[in-house]
């Protein structure tokens, strides 16, 4: 709420004298917060503590009645961006301060319930129960190896280069159902318009790759495929606030059909992807095809995990970059696959 005020051109000490918080013990959201235009003065205070009295809420912040949470600030003896550099709680086990991260939060990152600046125990144990897993059926994957299966130095670019998709494409997929919640309203709708739009475009994208790459020839179609992937990400990434603008006036369903066909056109080109990797390793090892189906689909569970943590961090805009980086990086495995596809018989 100040910082709101502050953004409208407001003194900080401007800002404290608009708003009032309050205690509320017999309510599920414990507190209450009244921000409004004008200053809370004379009458008004005298109005807004009579309510309060009324209704048995304790008074935590009231300009010059209460203003202990704010004295500093209104005192001119702490800056705004101060106040929430240290802003902290004392840990009962410890004792000791833990930092609170109490920025404002918004549509890329609206996690309004995570104040502390660690990332939850729980998810920590999760991810690395998901880490551990992961590597165990990988060494056992590569241990059970046995005669008929490609060369180690063969294989390797191509594990890589699946793991690389199965990551990159859960880090695409999981933020643009969060950010499309905001243009299309309800959540179940984003969720259906984007897998919609993403898998029947990766379907189609499948379906074309086995014409344009159907034998050799398969490194151009994905070093073509993805790095337009990649420029489209970061262009959807960086163009979707004005989308959004252009698109909230509309209908629902003028809504739902551009989005599917924005979707769809970069399902498309990652859908190229996958199917002319697996007929390139076909070529030179194909019972190390079923392993690599393998190794996407646990990294695709293992991405979606990973966009939840780094979306706290960096926001789901940030994390839909880190798609488009994670792709990048995999691209770079194209030369290596192709010298090693272009030796088969």
């Amino acid at each position: 709420a100040i910082e709101l005020l502050l953004d409208e051109g407001l003194s900080e000490f401007e800002a404290t004298e608009r708003i009032a918080m309050f205690a509320v013990p017999d309510s599920p959201y414990a507190f209450l917060l009244l921000l409004r235009r004008q200053p809370f003065a004379g009458e008004s205070i005298d109005k807004l503590v009579a309510a309060a009295n009324e209704l048995e809420v304790s008074p935590m912040y009231v300009p010059r009645l209460h203003d202990g949470l704010l004295t500093r600030l209104r005192g001119g003896g702490q800056t705004y961006a101060e106040l929430v550099a240290a802003a902290a709680v004392v840990d009962p086990e410890t004792g000791e301060q833990q930092p609170l991260d109490i920025r404002p939060v918004g549509d890329d990152r609206p996690f309004f319930f995570d104040v502390f600046h660690a990332v939850p125990t729980d998810l920590v144990v999760l991810g690395a129960s998901a880490a551990a897993l992961v590597l165990l059926f990988s060494i056992v994957a590569a241990l059970a190896r046995g005669s008929g299966h490609g060369a180690a130095a063969d294989v390797w670019p191509f594990a890589l280069y699946f793991t690389g998709l199965g990551a990159g494409f859960m880090l695409i997929e999981i933020p643009l159902i969060q950010k499309l919640v905001l243009v299309l309203g309800y959540p179940t709708v984003a969720l259906t318009t984007t897998l919609f739009g993403l898998l029947l475009g990766g379907g189609l994208g499948s379906a074309l790759s086995q014409r344009l790459a159907p034998g050799e020839g398969g490194g151009r179609l994905i070093a073509f495929a993805g790095t337009a992937a990649v420029v489209y990400t970061v262009a959807f990434a960086l163009l979707l606030p004005r989308l959004d603008a252009w698109l909230l006036p509309q209908p629902l369903q003028v809504r739902i059909g551009v989005l599917m066909a924005v979707l769809g056109g970069l399902g498309l080109l990652l859908g190229m992807l996958f199917p002319t990797g697996l007929r390139m390793l076909a070529r030179i090892a194909p019972l190390d095809v079923p392993w690599m189906w393998g190794l996407n689909g646990i990294l695709s569970v293992v991405g979606s995990l990973l966009a939840v943590l780094l979306a706290g961090a960096i926001g789901f805009r940030g994390v839909l970059l880190a798609g488009a980086l994670v792709y990048a990086a995999t691209l770079l495995l194209v030369p290596a696959m192709s010298r090693r596809a272009a030796r088969a018989p």
